[in-house]
């Protein structure tokens, strides 16, 4: 399949609007590219992403690789930003894949990803300062956002399908994993909400064999099952989950920036009601 790829930076530029002919089956609704609110929307004819995506979603499938440096709550309320692989899909709401679709259409992406970037670059070779430890800070920034995304999908379908709930814990897991105690709080409030969906889930709670009720992701594709401990038949899968949940927000609950979270007192208040519970 063909792609056109575009400097999303280069096209911020004012000289873009010579460069347009190159690319005549894109449609681009002005002369080149500005942040919302941007005098130059009305003085030089300039338009946003989401007046871009207006133009060419419809005709192409449209995605971005990293992040734009802008807030743009138009953009955010009309599309849905769907993490793929290494980049992004744009999609109306109303075009937003469930639980049960995502999981699919990620693992797709991901095996093609691993296919090509099996390892990622050293960093004891490779600092912070090199253009390549940014290859593995983009991929596990990417793990990170996929993991939140496909937990929001997955409840969507929870009531009927667990099975995508339970990939999203591996995908979460898997990203502590990866990071480690230098996690940013947010990952550390998705896991323990991912437990507490876990163990709510009136579909696994009804599973007749609960020694197979969490089944281990068919495909282990960070090869990480091991180090999160993942249940085996032995295992009483509602103690490890409760384990996990009682770990994770016991730690999002000691970081400082955790009180500017909307949903820290929530957070905290049943976090304490577990930790009473158990101690009855």
């Amino acid at each position: 399949t063909d792609v056109t790829s575009i400097n999303l930076s280069m096209m911020t530029y004012q000289w873009f609007a010579t460069k347009r002919s190159l690319y005549p089956h894109i449609t681009f609704p002005g002369a080149f590219h500005t942040y919302p609110g941007s005098a130059y929307l009305q003085t030089h004819r300039a338009f946003t992403l989401l007046q871009f995506l207006n133009s060419n979603t419809h005709k192409h499938p449209v995605f971005l690789g990293g992040k734009y440096s802008y807030n743009d709550p138009a953009l955010d309320t009309n599309y849905d930003s769907i993490p793929v692989g290494l980049v992004t899909q744009f999609l109306p709401y109303s075009a937003s894949p469930n639980g049960t679709e995502y999981a699919a259409i990620n693992e797709r992406s991901w095996r093609t990803v691993l296919q090509h970037l099996p390892a990622l670059p050293d960093v004891k070779q490779f600092p912070e300062e090199t253009w390549e430890w940014t290859i593995g800070r983009d991929f596990k920034d990417r793990v990170i956002d996929t993991a939140a995304y496909m937990l929001i999908a997955a409840l969507k379908v929870a009531d009927t399908n667990a099975k995508p709930l339970i990939r999203a814990v591996y995908w979460l897991e898997s990203a502590y994993v990866m990071e480690g105690k230098s996690c940013g709080s947010g990952l550390l409030k998705n896991i323990g909400l991912s437990h507490v969906h876990l163990i709510q889930n009136k579909v696994l709670s009804k599973t007749k064999n609960q020694a197979k009720a969490l089944k281990p992701p068919a495909d282990d594709l960070f090869h990480t099952l091991h180090a999160m401990n993942w249940p085996n038949s032995t295992t009483n899968w509602k103690t490890w989950s409760a384990g996990h949940f009682e770990f994770y927000w016991g730690e999002f609950l000691k970081r400082k920036d955790a009180v500017k979270d909307p949903q820290y007192d929530t957070i905290k208040r049943m976090y304490e009601t577990a930790m009473q519970a158990k101690k009855k």
